[in-house]
């Protein structure tokens, strides 16, 4: 993450992998069961309010911290240093910084900062391997809501979204939700000549040579439909071919979200569970036919997706990453608390898939019904990445100035891409809503999310297929974990430790190693062999 000219998504997905390995260290030392350490006990009388001590010492430090941090920022040269570097790097840079070193500086110091707070919030509430992610998107909150380059500002925004928070819950009858205004950053990157002319060019090719396949890229798809479609009349249980096939489609368009159009997500759950809602409510409450539920979830969840996509797209970087994940604990939260969208409880007897009267009776019909819809967003995906609106969100993937000047509608084109992927990710929700058939806020983890990343990074992102891949080679590694973690002297927590610390190692190396992925890694690999062996035989 040091390194010069590092993307800011690449920072952020090695971010989550430390995440997941430091999940793992978690549950190997102390278990999954949350643990409350001895704080200060005893409470003390302060203008008549009765406080405890333990969070007035919290209270205490807090304001030391940050008024520690605005000494720093605002008298030191270190501060000024870090300030400059997050501001302007190409300056900064300019005048001396070590951009690098000031990136490694403050990535130890929020690290140092965020085990305090830790360190401080444990003995007032029960903490586990997986508290940090609400207790960082709190964190994000309030530094987006406050402003980033004042540490006052930031402790006056989380003030400010904390007694909005309890107000909030108060209303809702003790049910949590967060109320969050983010102050987009408007400014873009400086426009050379080159990236206008880079800009215009993929706009004018008509695809190029990204757009003739190879015949061994013909061979492995027809190998591979030909195996997925043998496959299901050989497995005894379809469970694992379903979760899958279904991870390919919600991957694909998370691959053409991120690597064609240049935008992080990490809440593609929240649309996965506006398509499962979808079928939910429309077959129990509402009474639709199956086959209309199912064509309405993508349409429910690409609205869904363009609604919220207007205000949140205008965000960048981690910032539109953690904005997508707040919408998926949002969504969450709005499951458990409303009974309509099923409660805590969740929606049950969703009937079985049928057209004209006929409904499916076991797992075959489901798994060719979820191939046939693979093939249908693959087929998708192809003709939009190879149309002309295709190669202007590339374009804006490299530079939205640069494009916006060759004449591409820069937001209208990330809100429709945005709302693709969320309709592809409905269509994965409603089909695992037929076969489950089930849906509970449960049945959308935030590291459900987090997986549908890791296999778009290994697949590799930008490309049709990559999703594919990758979805197929993280799933099988799951089920190699999981079937050793249930071997026989193996503790319980055995399958949570390989799991996260697994993704984690899967994802920095391979972006260590493999950082196009495996799909554009392999092609390149050939492209050298293929050189190679022409250049021998021309000798």
């Amino acid at each position: 993450m040091g390194r010069r000219g590092t993307p800011p998504l690449i920072s952020l997905i090695v971010t989550l992998g430390i995440s997941l390995l430091a999940s793992a260290s978690i549950i190997w030392l102390r278990g999954q069961d949350p643990v409350s350490p001895p704080g200060l006990g005893g409470s003390m009388t302060i203008l008549g309010a009765s406080v405890e001590r333990q969070r007035l010492l919290v209270l205490v430090a807090t304001l030391l911290t940050f008024a520690a941090l605005a000494l720093v920022f605002s008298r030191s040269y270190l501060g000024k240093a870090l300030t400059a570097s997050a501001s302007n790097p190409f300056a900064a840079r300019m005048v001396g910084i070590d951009v690098r070193r000031m990136g490694l500086v403050a990535f130890a110091l929020a690290g140092v900062l965020g085990g305090l707070a830790g360190v401080l919030v444990a003995p007032t509430n029960a903490l586990s391997f997986s508290s940090d992610l609400p207790l960082a998107l709190s964190g994000f909150a309030a530094a987006v809501f406050g402003g980033l380059t004042s540490p006052l500002r930031t402790l006056v925004g989380g003030l400010c979204l904390g007694v909005a928070g309890q107000l909030t819950a108060g209303c809702l009858n003790g049910s949590y939700r967060l109320s969050q205004r983010v102050v987009p950053d408007r400014g873009g990157p400086a426009v050379d000549a080159g990236d206008h002319d880079r800009a215009r060019q993929v706009l004018r090719r008509g695809g190029g040579k990204m757009s003739r396949l190879l015949n061994w890229k013909t061979l492995l798809v027809v190998a591979g439909s030909v195996a997925a479609c043998v496959a299901p009349l050989v497995m005894a249980d379809l469970t694992f071919f379903m979760r899958t096939v279904l991870a390919a489609i919600v991957v694909t368009g998370l691959s053409m979200l991120m690597g064609y159009a240049g935008q992080a997500s990490l809440g593609q759950g929240a649309f996965v569970a506006a398509g499962a809602l979808t079928v939910a409510i429309g077959t129990t409450r509402l009474e639709l036919p199956p086959l209309v539920a199912l064509l309405l979830a993508p349409l429910v969840a690409a609205a869904f997706a363009a609604l919220v996509g207007i205000p949140i797209l205008r965000l960048q970087g981690h910032y539109l990453a953690f904005g997508t994940l707040a919408l998926l604990l949002m969504v969450q939260a709005a499951m458990s608390a409303l009974d309509v969208l099923g409660g805590a409880f969740g929606i049950s007897g969703i009937p079985a898939f049928g057209v004209a009267g006929t409904a499916f009776s076991g797992q075959l019909p489901y798994a060719y019904l979820a191939l046939v819809c693979l093939g249908l967003v693959l087929t998708l995906t192809h003709r939009v990445v190879h149309s002309r609106f295709g190669r202007g969100v590339r374009a804006l993937a490299g530079s939205e100035t640069a494009a916006e000047s060759a004449g591409v509608p820069v937001g209208r084109s990330k809100v429709a891409v945005f709302a693709l992927s969320g309709a592809y990710a409905g269509l994965a929700g409603a089909l695992s809503a037929f076969f489950t058939p089930y849906v509970s806020p449960d049945s959308f983890p935030a590291v459900e999310s987090f997986t549908y990343v890791i296999m778009a990074v290994v697949g590799g992102l930008g490309t049709v297929w990559g999703g594919v891949i990758g979805a197929v080679v993280i799933s099988v590694l799951l089920q190699v974990l999981n079937s050793v973690s249930s071997q026989p002297g193996l503790p319980p927590t055995a399958g949570p430790i390989l799991q996260y610390a697994t993704y984690g190692a899967v994802l920095i190396a391979t972006l260590l190693f493999l950082p196009r992925g495996i799909l554009p890694s392999a092609s390149a690999a050939l492209g050298v062999g293929r050189r190679r062996l022409g250049a021998g035989a021309g000798g």
